[in-house]
């Protein structure tokens, strides 16, 4: 017994190591090149396939909204969905997840819709990501199968310790599988969000209407002109009243002052 315990404890304090070993690692990336990471990446590259999650952002302009709303969600397979709907006067919203085995074909049928325009692809590779979480799923799972035989032969106390080793597992195992799954659904379905523009038609003008139309800019400018000269007689009207009075006082004053000295 004393020989399991002492196994036991060797076991999870290896297992700390590894694990204070990999953040280190990991935290590490960033900061300074290092060899053993780019022979690992060389490594993914050859041997697995490429973890790639594509997003694509477009504008389309088209003539009828309502139609080319209910066209593109109408061009998507059985397997393939909407994220999100919007649609509202002159505009639309859609969030399309589309595979990304067709996704050329997607985008290349948009045109045929209305002019594309802003259009933008990004490509975001997972592969060493992917990988990362992959292995760190299969060392979980032998540790969890080797405490698991351990447990049989084990004290009160290694139970209950060997226990919460086995609650951890399952959690971290848990959380990197639903990494896998998200990272799996992304590059299975690519995102294409697309904005959708009302492109009204410019009425044609026709001979009446420059008629018409002259004849409205003429009568405006009439308007203005007339405007212009209500505006100026209003602003003379207060200088007018004070200078008119003083004049008539000035010029009557010195006629009576010249008539009193004759």
């Amino acid at each position: 017994m004393k020989k399991l315990k002492i196994l036991l404890l060797l076991l999870i304090f290896s297992l700390a190591m590894i694990g204070c070993g990999m953040s280190y690692d990991n935290d590490d990336k960033g900061l300074a090149p290092n060899d053993d990471i780019e022979e690992e990446v060389l490594e993914i590259e050859s041997s697995v396939n490429r973890k790639i999650i594509y997003t694509v952002d477009a504008h389309i302009s088209t003539k009828d909204l309502a139609e080319t709303y209910k066209n593109i969600k109408n061009s998507l397979a059985a397997d393939e969905w909407a994220d999100s709907e919007d649609l509202s006067t002159g505009v639309a919203y859609l969030t399309l997840r589309i595979k990304s085995d067709r996704l050329d074909s997607f985008i290349n049928s948009l045109s045929s819709y209305g002019d594309v325009g802003n259009y933008r692809r990004s490509a975001q590779d997972v592969s060493l990501t992917y990988e990362n979480h992959a292995n760190k799923i299969a060392s979980l799972e032998a540790e969890r199968t080797r405490l698991n035989e351990l447990y049989e032969d084990a004290s009160i106390n290694e139970m209950i310790i060997i226990g919460k080793r086995l609650a951890e597992i399952d959690l971290e195992i848990g959380n990197l599988s639903g990494e896998l799954k998200k990272f799996d659904s992304l590059v299975d379905y690519s995102v294409v969000n697309l904005k959708i523009y009302e492109h009204k038609l410019e009425k044609e003008e026709t001979f009446g209407d420059s008629i018409s139309e002259a004849f409205v800019g003429g009568w405006n400018a009439v308007l203005t002109f007339l405007k212009f000269i209500v505006i100026a007689l209003s602003a003379l009207v207060p200088f007018l009243i004070i200078i008119i009075p003083v004049s008539g006082a000035i010029y009557f004053g010195y006629r009576y002052y010249k008539k009193k000295k004759m």
